[in-house]
């Protein structure tokens, strides 16, 4: 079983939604414009932090993968409030502890 399915299996039992996904891993985020060939491949996100972790992983052969959550968007006006931020981080770290027992 890969990672991402121990991810989702993990998920279903917390009662937890998730979304799986291509996400582009970019320093662009503040770009205006954003290059055709990330709109091409329909994402599902745009994070910053973790290249580092799936290029190391792949140099030493190792399976690596990532959660995460919204904190913002450049897409909509919705804004999160502390609360719901704070309630995403803690399922976040639940799921994790979860997908690795």
């Amino acid at each position: 079983m890969d990672l991402t399915e121990k991810i989702i299996g993990a998920s279903s039992k917390l009662n937890l939604k998730v979304n799986s996904g291509l996400v582009i891993s970019s320093d662009m985020f503040y770009n205006t414009k954003e290059p055709v060939e990330y709109v091409l491949k329909n994402p599902i996100g745009l994070e910053m932090e973790t290249f580092a972790l799936f290029f190391l992983a792949s140099a030493l052969n190792k399976k690596s993968a990532s959660i995460l959550t919204v904190s913002d968007t450049n897409y909509s006006d919705k804004v999160l409030t502390p609360l719901e931020r704070e309630k995403s981080f803690d399922n976040a770290i639940k799921l994790a502890l979860e997908s690795i027992l």
